[in-house]
Formats: structure tokens, sequence, C-alpha cells
């Protein structure tokens, strides 16, 4: 029987698994909070009717 011995360096599986792990939450982004603005303006509302009844010939809808 051989054993070897490998520093805490060299042992990068070991270095990793005997971390503690962290957890986060993470903030809504710019975009979402643009997009729940949005709901609220009111000339974007009538822009998005026009869409709808195909009445907006210089806006377009994208997903």
């Amino acid at each position: 029987m051989e054993i070897h011995y490998h520093p805490g360096k060299a042992n990068v599986v070991a270095d990793t698994l005997s971390r503690k792990t962290a957890t986060f939450e993470a903030e809504p982004t710019l975009e979402q909070e643009i997009r729940e603005h949005q709901k609220d303006d009111e000339k974007l509302q009538e822009i998005r009717e026009l869409l709808k009844l195909g009445k907006a010939p210089y806006f377009r809808k994208d997903e």
C-alpha cells in the first residue's frame, strides 16, 4: 500500500469541496424595471392599442 500526500494547493478538488457555499439574490434588471414602468405609461398604452388594430405605421412590437 502506498500513501501519497498532496498539499492543499495541489489538491484542487478537495480545496473546492471544502469551501463554504454562498448564496445571493439577484436584483431586477434594468430591462425588467423598464417593462414594469411601461405598464403605467398612458401614451404607450395608446400606441399598443393602435398596434393591435394595425394603425401604428411608425411602430412595431418585438418580443
